[in-house]
């Protein structure tokens, strides 16, 4: 639905499109709402980042079984909620995108080599890295041209979104494991 929700002018067609697929995410919010945090990820990753009013429904899900805290409550302390030590179900394959940009045209190595590396030598040496690291990271993040699937100048985004979130969610669970790790000596 992305070009054709690119226009201001929306034809009846896509409209209703529109709308039917906003209701069916409210209805699966409401009734399903584990199937969409279980899901989130993959959600996230097909729909464009300026709809909004689309991704709130998968961003706001939480399982019926857990309850909310009242985020107005003076001295709220969300790292002592006991919630916040049950790790999320995702259901969804995170690092999918991450394998794939190893075999992307064009680039030498990939993101998850560059970045397990890095890893392994911060736990060894510190967190000191070249700045051509980071650059490297960052222009593997931009799409090439021939694959936005649109005329130059009409993209929405120059980055390969699916691919930066599946960095940010391995970058996370690398995190945790080693906290966990760190932890459990």
């Amino acid at each position: 639905m992305e070009p054709f929700l690119k226009n201001a002018r929306l034809t009846d067609s896509i409209r209703l499109l529109y709308k039917g697929t906003l209701r069916v995410l409210l209805v699966l919010l409401h009734d399903f709402p584990e199937f969409l945090c279980e899901f989130h990820f993959s959600f996230c990753d097909v729909i464009p980042p300026s709809y909004i009013q689309m991704r709130n429904p998968i961003l706001s899900a939480f399982p019926r079984n857990m309850r909310l805290p009242d985020p107005f409550l003076p001295n709220l302390k969300v790292d002592l909620l006991p919630e916040i030590s049950q790790p999320p179900t995702i259901l969804s394959d995170t690092t999918s995108a991450l394998l794939r940009s190893n075999n992307a045209p064009g680039v030498s190595g990939g993101i998850k080599e560059d970045i397990d590396c890095y890893l392994a030598t911060i736990s060894v040496n510190g967190p000191s890295a070249p700045q051509s690291f980071f650059r490297g990271i960052c222009q593997k993040l931009i799409l090439p041209r021939n694959q936005s699937g649109e005329p130059d100048g009409e993209r929405s985004t120059h980055y390969n979104v699916p691919l930066m979130n599946s960095l940010v969610m391995y970058l996370g669970i690398q995190a945790i494991s080693k906290c966990n790790r760190q932890l459990a000596r």
